[in-house]
């Protein structure tokens, strides 16, 4: 059973696995387990895009599926994370959480409703992915042309945040910082993801390590620094962090050569996942001072994913023996 390396593809299909009359994108978090793995594919497929190795659609646990490009006349092979049913092709990225809003009444203690955020005019699906201290909600919503675009949701609107200037139709933001900065992705003019800064209006490209042609941001600390993964001129995913106009490759845990970063507090510490010498299994890393620092698993597990820190530096993530059994774990230091 192969695991996640990072966290989004992208795949297309046409609707007639749907039977609707138009074309949908399936955004599902998949995850190449292969660092050489093309897992931007874009060429429309036929019958089911997500389908185990007996054929069937995948649901709920993680599987080794396979696609095939008709376009370009290539197998890939890549992890794909759990989906909650079989028919959801029309919905949109899969992403890390889910936002509740928090109501504090007064006497009657703390309670929490839930709030519909909306979408962009015309759409009909969104979902919102990161939050700060302001209350500045950051996500993506469909529009009335039927694209995803990143978007800010704020004081009961939603304001689009646009893609890279003549690029696809495609982005999203992931996190949001508490000067307002988002970061995510869009898609450029070659069809491939760009890990992005939205700022003020502006859609900014921030680029990809050296020979990568892919590459996508997770998150934004209050200095700007943004992390997230990008392919090398090895076409394999490496962490990076982006500060002050630099794309710095964060590099491995030994022996390893596929990693990505998921989380960053206030004070530049980044935590993420790598392989290692071991094989294709992953596990947390944490990268203070010029060092990756294998934050290692539950006893008998083999892998394990940190996906945030505070600024505390208390690491979240979870720790598994295999690719079905997942536990929620917190990595603190000895005192």
């Amino acid at each position: 059973m192969s695991m996640l390396v990072h966290v989004v593809i992208r795949l297309w299909t046409s609707n007639h696995h749907t039977g609707l009359g138009v074309t949908p994108l399936i955004r599902q978090l998949c995850s190449s387990s292969l660092g050489s793995t093309e897992v931007w594919a874009r060429p429309r497929f036929s019958g089911s895009p997500c389908q185990n190795a007996f054929g069937t659609p995948a649901v709920r646990s993680p599987i080794v599926i396979q696609f095939v490009s008709h376009k370009k006349g290539i197998v890939m092979k890549s992890a794909c994370k759990p989906i909650s049913s079989t028919h959801y092709v029309r919905r949109a990225l899969i992403v890390f959480t889910l936002l509740t809003v928090t109501a504090f009444q007064p006497a009657a203690g703390q309670s929490l409703v839930i709030r519909d955020l909306g979408t962009l005019p015309g759409g009909n699906s969104s979902q919102a992915v990161g939050i700060n201290e302001r209350g500045q909600v950051v996500g993506y919503s469909f529009d009335a042309r039927g694209d995803q675009h990143a978007s800010l949701f704020e004081n009961g609107v939603v304001t689009d945040l646009h893609t890279l200037p003549g690029g696809d139709t495609l982005s999203a933001a992931y996190g949001i910082n508490n000067r307002g900065q988002a970061a995510g992705y869009s898609f450029n003019s070659s069809g491939y993801p760009r890990a992005t800064l939205f700022e003020k209006g502006r859609v900014i490209d921030l680029g990809t390590l050296p020979g990568g042609d892919n590459s996508a941001a997770s998150a934004i600390n209050d200095r700007g620094q943004v992390i997230g993964w990008s392919f090398d001129a090895s076409r394999a995913s490496q962490a990076f962090l982006f500060e002050n106009g630099v794309m710095t490759n964060l590099g491995t845990l030994p022996g390893g050569y596929f990693s990505a970063a998921y989380g960053i507090n206030e004070r530049g510490q980044v935590v993420g996942s790598s392989n290692t010498a071991s094989g294709w299994q992953q596990h947390a890393f944490l990268f203070e001072k010029g060092v990756m620092t294998d934050l290692g698993t539950l006893p008998g597990d083999n892998q394990s994913i940190a996906q945030g820190i505070n600024n505390r530096g208390q690491v979240a993530g979870y720790s598994a023996p295999d690719s079905s059994v997942w536990h929620a774990v917190l990595w603190t230091r000895e005192r």
